[in-house]
This record gives C-alpha cells, sequence and structure tokens, in this order.
C-alpha cells in the first residue's frame, strides 16, 4: 500500500504535480512524498502549495525513497538514470512516466534485478481523472 511508503519523485513538472496531487488526495501524507527538481521556482512552488519536501538532489531522493517515480523529460533521461542508479535497488519499486523511453532501455541503466513498471498517465491526470496504461518490466511482481 502506498500509504506505508515512501515515494520519490525525480522530476516535479506538470504530471509529476498531478500525481502529487492525487496522492496527497488518496491519503498518501504529505512526509511520505519526496521530490528532486532542477528549478528553483518550481521547487519552492511545490513546497508552498503542497508542504513536501522538495531538493534538487536526486540521488537524495532515490535513496530515501521505496517507491521512485521517473518524472523528467526524455532527453535527460541517461543522465538521471546514471545519476541515480545505485540507489535503485531490488527492494525498491522504479514507476516510469517519461514519454518515449523504453522499458529495456531504463532497465539496461539500473542495477540488475530492479523492479520498473512503465505507466503513461494522460493528460486528464492534471485534473485528477486520468485513465493510464501499465506495463510491467522483466522483474516486476
Amino acid at each position: 500500500m502506498l500509504k506505508d511508503k515512501t515515494i520519490g519523485f525525480i522530476g516535479g513538472g506538470n504530471m509529476a504535480e498531478a500525481l502529487i496531487r492525487g496522492l496527497l488526495a488518496g491519503g498518501v501524507p504529505t512526509a511520505d512524498i519526496l521530490v528532486a527538481e532542477p528549478v528553483a521556482e518550481r521547487r519552492a512552488s511545490l513546497a508552498d502549495r503542497y508542504g513536501i519536501a522538495v531538493t534538487e538532489d536526486n540521488r537524495s531522493v532515490a535513496a530515501a525513497s521505496e517507491v521512485i517515480i521517473l518524472a523528467v523529460k526524455p532527453q535527460t533521461a541517461p543522465a538521471v538514470l546514471a545519476e541515480i542508479g545505485a540507489a535503485v535497488t531490488p527492494e525498491k519499486l522504479l514507476v516510469s512516466i517519461m514519454a518515449g523511453i523504453r522499458t529495456d532501455a531504463i532497465e539496461a541503466a539500473c542495477p540488475a534485478g530492479a523492479r520498473l513498471v512503465r505507466v503513461m498517465p494522460n493528460t486528464p491526470a492534471l485534473v485528477l481523472e486520468a485513465a493510464s496504461a501499465i506495463a510491467p518490466g522483466a522483474c516486476a511482481t
């Protein structure tokens, strides 16, 4: 159950914000949500609006989270995956909402045994009314 897990977002853009709103509305405590976001103004906005912990440090969020949500632009994926790779252990669940980045590419950038689920939410998620396609990676259960 997500209410008992620390959920870390790598990227704090519009889709990440929609998911954060949904998690909070569903009862996940603010203390259980962490966000790594490179843009200072966006970090301040998310922290002020939702009362969640926001940093620019991808590694610390990945290390502290039991569920890691990859919510970055596809062009930044290789660098972000290289940065957080050591924190992605088989005990953690990695969830990708990155458009255009294949599951096998993400798994190749992670240590062996990484549990990955790729999720493609649609734009109505921005108003908490989404449908999502879900595809498990090789080690997801």
